[in-house]
């Protein structure tokens, strides 16, 4: 079971003007997204499957996101707070994944990837993480090995 808090907005002591959970908001809420679900949480659930893989925190500054495009996030352009930042940073894809979080294997990699998709309305549903095949014995991630 995992469980987490949502701290949202949290501030710091010391310095009630700066958020300090920036590198675990989801991109739509970095965005200025006024209607969001559930799937904000399995963007959290996934960086901390990230974090427990590189024992480090994954998006750790406020311009590792990179930057979304229309094509793999459709309407993102259309948020608030969307900006394109120069020069543009292209998003991530498998071959990264696997350089980064190869210990988790294809299945974990898998897995994590579609918790971290940008585009919310495409992010993996808790029952379908629940349901991938990476946390079975028999796979090749989870307890499998």
């Amino acid at each position: 079971m995992i469980k987490l808090a949502d701290f949202g907005l949290a501030r710091a002591f010391a310095d009630p003007y700066k958020q300090t959970t920036s590198n675990v908001i989801t991109p739509e809420l970095l965005f200025g997204a006024r209607h969001y679900s559930g799937a904000v949480d399995i963007w959290a659930v996934g960086l901390v499957f990230a974090e427990l893989l590189i024992r480090t925190p994954y998006l750790a500054g406020d311009t590792e996101v990179r930057t979304p495009t229309e094509e793999v996030w459709p309407g993102v352009s259309k948020l608030p707070e969307y900006t394109v930042p120069e020069p543009p940073n292209p998003v991530r894809g498998r071959e990264t994944y696997l350089g980064a979080f190869g210990t988790a294997g294809q299945e974990g990699v898998d897995l994590l990837m579609a918790m971290l998709v940008l585009d919310l309305r495409a992010r993996i549903t808790a029952q379908a993480v629940l349901e991938h095949p990476w946390w079975s014995w028999e796979g090749t991630g989870g307890g499998g090995e």
